[in-house]
């Protein structure tokens, strides 16, 4: 289990960071990109995602970094090291 070990989600805080782009910084997030998220994610996600514009939900991206598409899409998004 990928959360075991983790540090606990701080809910407020994320809450917090969302709300501070969308309502202060909205055209300055091109593309958030996660990485192996802890599994409790993903739930939290879901509630999160219904409370942002559809437009912010486009600019995030969760990765798995045991598929072999996520290498690819790394080097799409940065360049080849």
């Amino acid at each position: 289990d990928s959360s075991i070990g983790s540090p606990p989600l701080q809910v407020s805080s994320t809450f917090s960071g969302i709300d501070t782009f969308m309502n202060h910084y909205p055209e300055c997030l091109k593309t958030m990109v996660i990485v192996d998220p802890p599994s409790i994610f993903f739930s939290t996600w879901a509630v999160i995602k219904k409370m942002l514009a559809p437009k912010t939900q486009e600019k995030g991206e969760i990765l798995d970094s045991r598929k072999e598409a996520t290498a690819a899409r790394f080097e799409e998004m940065f360049g080849e090291e």
